[in-house]
């Protein structure tokens, strides 16, 4: 059967008709109340399950002591890459100076990793950061602005002490 070339145009056109009514979406008009609507942030993931029996809850910081003289300061590092990386050289035994009246600083012997660590911040007394152009460790006792290289790592107790102690050599370690 042979079909004209305006027999097929009508073809191809029912065929595209056919096709194009098949995939049609209906919208859904079902009105949701207002109060009902959640936003994507306040949605919780639904855990993937656990292929192990135990679970082991991963540590948000981690306990250090810096001893020096019959002084301890006890403070945490938090659960991040330049963190990690300074547990990773501990102990250390550290020289701290005074910089600037506003904080103590003492020089790492390896670089700290900073992936995923932000190109800089402020930093509040009891701050432990790391001043990565100086690759130093730094104990803030005073508040400092927002600064290019300052990474903020954890934080200590009794700043009275690191403020008004003059230059000391100290013992980091982690805590028990």
């Amino acid at each position: 059967m042979a079909l004209t070339k305006a027999g097929t145009a009508l073809v191809g056109i029912a065929v595209s008709a056919v096709l194009l009514t098949s995939c049609t979406v209906t919208p859904n008009t079902r009105e949701v109340p207002a109060d009902t609507v959640t936003h994507r942030s306040s949605v919780t993931p639904t855990p993937e399950p656990s292929t192990s029996t135990e679970e082991t809850p991963v540590p948000t910081h981690t306990p250090i002591r810096l001893s020096f003289g019959d002084t301890t300061i006890t403070g945490s590092l938090w659960n991040n890459a330049a963190s990690l990386s300074l547990l990773g050289q501990l102990p250390l035994e550290l020289e701290f100076s005074d910089f600037g009246g506003q904080e103590k600083l003492a020089p790492l012997p390896e670089p700290l990793n900073l992936e995923g660590m932000p190109p800089g911040s402020a930093a509040e007394p009891g701050t432990v950061g790391y001043y990565a152009p100086g690759q130093v460790l730094v104990l803030y006792y005073a508040r400092v602005g927002y600064y290019p290289g300052i990474v903020p790592i954890g934080t200590f107790d009794n700043v009275a002490t690191v403020r008004d102690s003059p230059t000391f050599t100290a013992v980091l370690s982690a805590a028990d």
